[in-house]
């Protein structure tokens, strides 16, 4: 059944005030830790014991001024990242659930061995693909690269070949 004009008129208000909120969020947030600091974000999944939480932070872009980047991290360190115009754009799509909370990502930095494990291991595998374009490697050799650099990283996962 369609939306009525009131029903899409209340949705409409909804979506603003979600808006609203997430911008006074990130406002109090840049007082609290200063206007240069990377947001971070956390989600406690505990229905995904061996992930029981994942992570966000959402940084100015190196690579090109007036971008920011949103990294994704969870209990293996660093997995990926995209590139938005706006912290606001960036963090709209972590309102629900999410928390603020830089402290936690600094201890797990710290302190943490999966995490520092992880976050090696995906420097490692970037810095062993650029490798491999300069060098104009088959993508078979690279795969065996690869294979071998998550075995010295993961020995407990590697497959006897």
């Amino acid at each position: 059944m369609p939306m009525s004009h009131d029903q899409i008129k209340a949705a409409y208000a909804e979506i603003a005030a979600q808006k609203e909120h997430l911008k006074q969020m990130l406002i109090d947030y840049h007082a609290r830790y200063g206007p240069e600091a990377a947001v971070v974000l956390f989600q406690d999944q505990p229905e995904y014991p061996d992930r029981p939480w994942r992570g966000v932070m959402i940084s100015p872009y190196t690579g090109t001024p007036d971008k920011v980047r949103l990294s994704y991290f969870d209990a293996d360190g660093f997995s990926g990242h995209e590139v938005f115009d706006t912290e606001f754009e960036a963090a709209q799509y972590y309102r629900d659930g999410w928390t603020l909370d830089p402290e936690r990502l600094d201890q797990l930095a710290a302190h943490d061995e999966r995490f520092q494990r992880g976050n090696a291991y995906a420097l490692a595998l970037e810095n062993l693909r650029v490798r491999c374009d300069h060098q104009h490697l088959p993508s078979d050799e690279q795969w065996e690269a690869e294979r071998k650099l998550r075995a010295k990283f993961y020995p407990e996962k590697a497959r006897a070949v």
